[in-house]
């Protein structure tokens, strides 16, 4: 548990507004590809399947940002990258049967593990693996700068400190700070490894997937269609007809319903939480879950009931 704060506290700066602004000239260049992969496809007449462009964008994007590496899902069908990244959320019937068998049947991870039968696709999350290894080794030898994810992770583990910007943060990252002293120094590269990798995992198919539904759902409402485009030809228009910078996309109050709407039409994870108390008791019964107990949380349920969403 501390060796997952202290990750945690070292890695925290990197997600603050100056930092994921400082990102932006690598979303326009994703962003560009992607314009001109919609404008190619949408004369089909047969349609095309968006989770296929949106996961590309999706993997482009955290390429750039988290790897300092050009995906190249739109240019190469063939790509390294994007065949390992699809291979990671493939599923044969065989690995959902290792995967829910490990979780609810009682010794299964055990008999599994002396089988020795892996679940997590290490041949793909080695590739990934290499890539942040040598992406490392090469930015200590060479002292280039992208002010990418790995610069900054590089720069959090040593301590080092953007001064020039004033960052926000939420109670939470407060409290964690003061309950929890940051120690990167102490991190080893596995580590530093582990967590690119979660930015991979968690941010590939879930924003692919989100972004599928938002278009799905603005194909299906033209009318909320056009007030997203009259939102953003406003800013364009406010901007000089240059792309609006990151504070004015902040300020997209329609994009912004849009997507919390989409978001809760169409849950695309479900949350799971461990109990890391000795015993707790769930309020208002009297269900007792032990230390270590799996905690899945309904998201889909609580997002259409009327209690909570009228």
């Amino acid at each position: 548990r501390d060796k997952w704060k202290d990750i945690r506290n070292t890695f925290l700066p990197i997600f603050t507004p100056g930092k994921m602004k400082a990102m932006m000239r690598f979303i326009d260049k994703v962003s560009d590809s992607l314009v001109q992969h919609m404008d190619k496809n949408t004369a089909m007449s047969d349609g095309f399947e968006l989770k296929d462009t949106m996961g590309k964008f999706s993997l482009d994007t955290l390429a750039s940002c988290a790897f300092g590496v050009d995906g190249q899902s739109f240019e190469d069908k063939e790509s390294v990258f994007v065949n390992n990244a699809s291979r990671i959320f493939q599923n044969s019937k065989m690995d959902q049967f290792k995967i829910f068998g490990a979780m609810l049947i009682p010794g299964m991870a055990k008999m599994i593990r002396l089988l020795g039968m892996n679940t997590f696709k290490p041949k793909e999350t080695m590739f990934f693996a290499n890539i942040v290894r040598k992406t490392i080794q090469q930015r200590k030898a060479s002292k280039e700068r992208k002010d990418d994810l790995i610069d900054l992770m590089l720069d959090a583990m040593e301590g080092l400190k953007d001064e020039s910007q004033e960052e926000n943060e939420d109670q939470y990252e407060a409290d964690m700070k003061l309950s929890h002293k940051a120690n990167g120094k102490n991190l080893d590269e596995m580590s530093f490894i582990g967590t690119a990798m979660v930015f991979l995992v968690a941010g590939y198919d879930t924003t692919g997937m989100t972004l599928s539904w938002i278009c799905y759902e603005l194909a299906k409402n033209p009318d909320l269609q056009r007030r997203l485009q009259e939102e953003v030809d406003a800013a364009y228009e406010a901007a000089g007809g240059k792309t609006p910078d990151y504070n004015d996309i902040q300020g997209f109050t329609f994009l912004d319903q849009l997507i919390q709407e989409s978001l809760r039409l169409h849950s695309v994870i479900v949350l799971q939480r461990c109990v890391t108390s000795p015993e707790y008791t769930l309020p208002g019964t009297s269900i007792k879950m032990e230390k270590g107990s799996s905690v899945f949380i309904n998201s889909p349920g609580i997002h259409s009931d009327p209690k909570y969403y009228p």
